[in-house]
């Protein structure tokens, strides 16, 4: 009778001024939390020994080894050692954390180094190995290619976002068919300078997106 008194004005209580549920108490040896950490710690070890020999920096490594989290200790009961939920999701984030900084460094990189393609802005030029095709300055063509060349390789990038860079942010109006029509013509004249000029198009237009497209010959070099 109680209990159900107990539920009854828990169910009457705002969800704000309720009690927090307790976590369940999970019951680990410690060994398990020896070994646990002890691989944690060797694969930050062996992944430090590899990104030291990519790159030149060492402070590059250094800021993978050197990332910090509070690592809340164990307790220890007379039925032997135990942790929370919280204390192993601190265990976790050591690994995600690095992840996440892994996964950044591989964006960036990819879009520097796996890339044929450059465009240089001051020269207007797309250059593809050895091969420049010049791009006239400060004309819808040399907008399109700096805004597509700061996105990553490869994505699909909406119309709308494109036509915000080159004709400005347009609250009322949005884009335009004519807007759509100038870019179409931008990144057709493009293609035929690189067709050109590389042998292939670059860009690829799907719906009302648009991609630079890294051709297949390139990967088979």
């Amino acid at each position: 009778k109680q209990e159900a008194i107990h539920e009854t004005k828990l169910k009457n209580t705002p969800i704000h001024l309720r009690p927090l549920p307790i976590f369940p108490t999970i019951l680990i040896t410690e060994e398990f939390e020896k070994e646990l950490r002890n691989q944690i710690n060797s694969w930050i070890d062996e992944s430090y020994k590899k990104l030291e020999s990519m790159f030149s920096l060492k402070s590059t490594a250094l800021s993978f080894l050197e990332l910090q989290i509070d690592d809340t200790k164990i307790s220890k009961s007379r039925d032997g050692y135990y942790t929370d939920q919280s204390t192993l999701d601190i265990l976790e984030q050591k690994i995600i954390i690095r992840l996440d900084l892994l996964n950044s460094w591989l964006n960036y990189y990819s879009k520097q180094t796996l890339s044929p393609f450059r465009f240089h802005k001051e020269k207007s030029v797309i250059t593809y190995m050895d091969l420049g095709c010049s791009i006239k300055k400060d004309t819808n063509m040399s907008d399109l290619c700096i805004f597509m060349f700061s996105q990553q390789i490869g994505e699909s990038i909406e119309y709308e976002d494109i036509s915000d860079f080159i004709f400005g942010k347009d609250q009322e109006s949005g884009i335009t068919e004519a807007k759509v029509k100038k870019i179409d013509t931008a990144y057709n004249e493009i293609n035929k300078k690189t067709k050109e000029k590389f042998g292939f198009n670059i860009f690829k237009k799907t719906s009302r997106t648009l991609q630079i497209e890294i051709p297949p010959q390139y990967f088979e070099k």
